[in-house]
């Protein structure tokens, strides 16, 4: 929200967080289900004639970013998907900074908070990559910042729960809740880099045709845990949490 008083010449910015958060994923879902409708309805023979189905054994949502044209549309969509984040970031950090000078949280946690934001912002700037470079250009530079931006999500799930816990002050069964559900977001996040990693060393580890069918339900498993529940968790926690004030006055 932004309030601005012309007389005082005063001018507040009210954001919170969990909101932006929130944006930020359903616009990001919403982008892809754009991918998904210009692929289906013009590029049909693409669901399944496509590298992806080739490397993996079966299809994900990257998908619906490689072919025209939704491969010009998307990264326009993810430009502004980055936008929503960078403002989740800094006010998420923001937030992390007052708790630091109100002494909720260590030096050490006000400083690997900092470090996992700033990693944030140049992982999902990398991820780019993704949208630029088609799987027929390269397999490499395709795979791999996709990769990294899984890791990415197990650092914004980790700073962002930390926060909750301190700040939320969640009840005992709360706590359990959120230590279960970031230990499956993180084996499922490692199982599917594995997956990744796998195809991109040429199935040096596994045969990726041979497993598509278990390596599909963790795929299906992790969006659900890394693109879906943290909605849920902003949208829970919203109201338990500090909404972040900016303001400024010219003298």
């Amino acid at each position: 929200m932004l309030n601005i008083d012309f007389q005082k010449k005063e001018l507040a910015i009210h954001l919170s967080p969990e909101r932006w958060g929130i944006f930020t994923y359903i616009f990001y879902i919403c982008s892809v289900a754009v991918g998904a409708v210009l692929t289906f309805i013009f590029v049909p023979h693409r669901i399944r004639d496509n590298l992806i189905y080739k490397w993996f054994g079966y299809n994900n949502v990257c998908v619906f970013f490689d072919y025209p044209p939704a491969n010009q549309v998307l990264p326009f969509l993810w430009s502004l998907t980055t936008i929503l984040f960078f403002v989740y970031l800094f006010s998420f950090w923001a937030r992390y900074a007052i708790g630091y000078q109100n002494k909720k949280f260590s030096k050490r946690d006000f400083s690997l908070a900092t470090i996992g934001f700033f990693s944030l912002i140049v992982i999902s700037s990398f991820f780019t990559l993704s949208y630029a470079v088609g799987p027929e250009e390269s397999k490499l530079f395709h795979n791999f910042p996709f990769t990294v931006m899984i890791f990415g999500l197990i650092i914004l799930a980790a700073i962002t729960l930390y926060y909750y816990t301190i700040y939320a002050k969640p009840t005992l069964v709360e706590k359990r809740l959120i230590v279960i559900y970031f230990i499956i977001h993180t084996i499922l996040s490692l199982s599917k880099m594995f997956m990744q990693i796998n195809v991109l060393s040429g199935d040096v580890f596994f045969s990726s045709m041979e497993n598509a069918k278990f390596f599909q339900w963790i795929d299906r498993a992790w969006l659900l845990f890394a693109m879906f529940i943290p909605i849920f968790i902003s949208y829970y926690f919203r109201n338990r949490v500090p909404i972040l004030k900016l303001s400024s006055k010219e003298q």
